[in-house]
């Protein structure tokens, strides 16, 4: 399964397998699972609350070989969870890790797992200079695996986004990450778990920005892609015959940069970018609405090729299902399914009414796909 397809939660499974969302619910302080095998009534089957370890839950990645959610919480909190999701229908929490205190401020973005060695790495997020490592190896045992600190490097970092040298032309390995306060993309080469090391760091305040957004990686074209609030910027790493970092950091020539799109003023929620390498589509979600976007073709303008709007929903958290062509919309009070077969129309196929506990505008938020293990 590709990079892109495990950390967007899309499942490797055939489309008749049972599928699941994983959801954080903030306002619950738990975990909904919701059964998304029928598009067109989905419904919550089992909820985990823990008003401890998921105070706060905010973040989820997914490892579907290992039967692993993990997620992270903000809040001050500093935990990360691994649950068993080896039964959809009955979660459990198989291990809590609690950094210590003023080493980890609560990741907040995209999460990047690193499934060949077992490990999830994090950002500090806002109070923090850190980039951590966590081993799930052993789910029932979480433990720090490496960690790499900068006030320099690594001022207030968000989002992350793990590359191997198995993808596209790039060499060793790297994790990719957001410095908010520096309007920076910074790669650190983690290929030495024991000795990671800064790698080279590109500000830009135009298409970098000094917001949440996001980081996804298209291992099918070989794009990085970044997010603002208002845009979403595509690196091709494989310009000029470069590798890991030269040829991401061209993206300032306009001949590299395969395609920027501005959002109109509604905002990109951070976490909430995903991408159909295959059709070349993108799926973003935030403030009011949740979009589709076609790069296809090739230039540096682009614009939306269709938009739910509602002036009433907040969304928080997007999952894509490449095999059935369905997007998975989280908002703080209700759960969305859209049909993006076609993306000129999108549809809505299904939706569930309160399907999160919204506290204080807080309550759906980071989702990810998986299928019936026992299947």
């Amino acid at each position: 399964m590709s990079n892109i397809a495990n950390i967007m939660g899309v499942a490797a499974s055939g489309p008749d397998l049972r599928r699941f969302i994983y959801a954080a619910d903030y306002g619950q302080k738990g975990i909904r699972t919701i059964d998304v095998t029928d598009p067109t009534s989905p419904s919550v089957v089992a909820t985990l609350t823990d008003t401890t370890n998921l105070d706060g839950v905010y973040y989820t990645a997914i490892d579907l070989t290992n039967n692993v959610l993990l997620c992270t919480t903000i809040d001050g909190q500093r935990r990360v969870n691994a649950i068993d999701i080896s039964n959809p229908l009955s979660l459990s929490i198989s291990d809590t890790y609690q950094f210590a205190a003023g080493t980890y401020g609560g990741h907040e973005g995209s999460l990047a797992i690193d499934y060949a060695n077992e490990r999830l790495w994090l950002a500090s997020g806002s109070s923090g200079d850190r980039l951590s490592a966590l081993d799930y190896s052993t789910p029932t045992a979480l433990s720090l695996a490496g960690e790499f600190q900068s006030s320099a490097y690594a001022d207030r970092p968000r989002n992350t986004m793990y590359v191997s040298s198995s993808q596209g032309d790039e060499s060793d390995e790297y994790v990719f990450y957001c410095e908010v306060d520096d309007d920076s993309l910074s790669a650190i080469d983690v290929s030495d778990i024991s000795n990671i090391t800064f790698e080279r760091s590109r500000t830009d305040a135009t298409y970098i920005g000094g917001d949440l957004g996001n980081i996804v990686y298209d291992d099918t074209n070989v794009w990085m892609w970044t997010s603002k609030t208002t845009r979403i910027t595509a690196v091709d790493m494989n310009a000029n015959g470069n590798s890991i970092p030269s040829g991401a950091w061209s993206y300032t020539s306009s001949t590299t940069r395969s395609g920027t799109v501005s959002g109109g003023g509604r905002n990109i929620a951070e976490g909430c970018l995903a991408f159909d390498g295959s059709r070349k589509y993108g799926f973003t979600c935030g403030t009011y609405n949740v979009s589709t976007w076609d790069f296809s073709t090739s230039g540096t303008s682009k614009s939306s090729s269709d938009e739910y709007f509602s002036e009433s929903l907040f969304f928080y958290g997007l999952a894509y299902d490449s095999v059935n062509q369905l997007l998975y919309a989280v908002e703080q009070d209700d759960f969305y399914v859209f049909d993006v077969s076609d993306i000129t129309d999108m549809t809505i196929a299904g939706s569930i009414t309160n399907a999160f506990t919204n506290a204080g505008g807080q309550g759906g938020r980071g989702c990810v796909l998986g299928y019936d293990p026992t299947a």
